[in-house]
């Protein structure tokens, strides 16, 4: 069996931060969704009727229609992934879909092949039905993958790359992350931190609340699947690098698991 040396973890983690990095600076754009959150909380501590909610509603429902009205208009093929540069870089919008696919852009213009755009899903309960957390990740991995199929990736099964959170790591890694430092971004991801402090008022020792941990924590699984949408080919690739050179990493060497 193959292991990762320490110093080979680095080498890829350094490697795939690169990609995560450009895609957060060759185009300076807003988040949609981010700036939604934003103005949530400023109206949340505003009069409803004043000038300053009412600009801030505004600009909340602008930048959704400007989002949706250029995804509607992306077609697919070469097209579609000019579309999506055309968003951030010329309209400088964008949300985690539009991130992750100009990720899956800059590593394949790079010569990175092996990168796929997927969305998320969790596991709402024990009984295994799952939730679309509404989030898209570009994933490195030497697994084949295959539309339609579900993926749970070990450790050293992959690299997600999510430039919308900033965050470039090895998969178990990431998804403890997402569970624990960004669970308040989704609407489904069980809150083991409020439960903890829930049961350490119950329990009386510290054998009755490693019962209540074993009974009420909920770890789900994260699960990846291939977004619908076209997957970037070498071909397309090549005509993106002559006609973005801006996407080009500096002597990127491409990596290997």
């Amino acid at each position: 069996m193959n292991m990762i040396s320490f110093k080979g973890r680095n080498n890829i983690l350094q490697n795939a931060d690169r990609i995560t990095r450009k895609v957060n600076s060759v185009y300076p754009h807003i988040s949609e969704s981010k700036s939604k959150d934003y103005i949530s909380k400023v109206i949340e501590f505003s009069d409803f009727n004043s000038d300053v909610s009412k600009k801030m509603m505004n600009l909340s429902f602008r930048n959704a229609v400007k989002l949706d009205a250029l995804r509607f208009r992306m077609p697919s093929g070469i097209e579609l992934f000019k579309s999506i540069i055309y968003a951030l870089k010329d309209k400088h919008i964008g949300n985690c879909y539009e991130s992750a696919r100009l990720a899956e852009i800059i590593a394949k213009i790079n010569g990175q092949d092996n990168v796929y755009s997927m969305k998320t899903y969790v596991a709402r309960n024990r009984s295994g039905m799952e939730i679309k957390l509404e989030h898209v990740v570009s994933v490195m991995t030497n697994q084949p993958i295959e539309a339609g199929k579900k993926y749970i990736f070990k450790n050293k099964d992959a690299v997600i790359i999510d430039p919308w959170f900033g965050i470039t790591d090895f998969a178990s890694k990431y998804v403890e992350r997402l569970k624990n430092d960004f669970m308040h971004h989704f609407m489904y991801m069980p809150n083991n931190n409020l439960v903890s402090r829930m049961i350490s008022k119950q329990a009386k020792t510290p054998q009755e609340y490693n019962a209540l941990k074993k009974e009420k924590f909920f770890n789900p699984p994260i699960r990846f699947l291939l977004h619908e949408d076209d997957v970037l080919t070498k071909e397309q690739a090549k005509e993106l690098r002559d006609e973005y050179p801006e996407l080009i990493l500096d002597d990127f060497k491409k990596i290997d698991f």
